[in-house]
């Protein structure tokens, strides 16, 4: 059950993060995969902070 209840608080840290993180808090004069790029970033340090 502990099991369980880190994987469901892992998950939605994550999807918090998705949720956190969008277009308007990266650089706009970015293009193509260097979006995806810095959104991925984005919401890997987000991540790290709410640990």
């Amino acid at each position: 059950m502990l099991q369980l209840a880190t994987q469901h608080r892992q998950m939605m840290l994550a999807l918090n993060s998705f949720h956190a993180i969008g277009m308007t808090d990266i650089a706009p004069d970015l293009k193509g995969p260097a979006i995806g790029t810095a959104l991925r970033q984005s919401r890997i340090e987000h991540l790290q902070a709410q640990e």
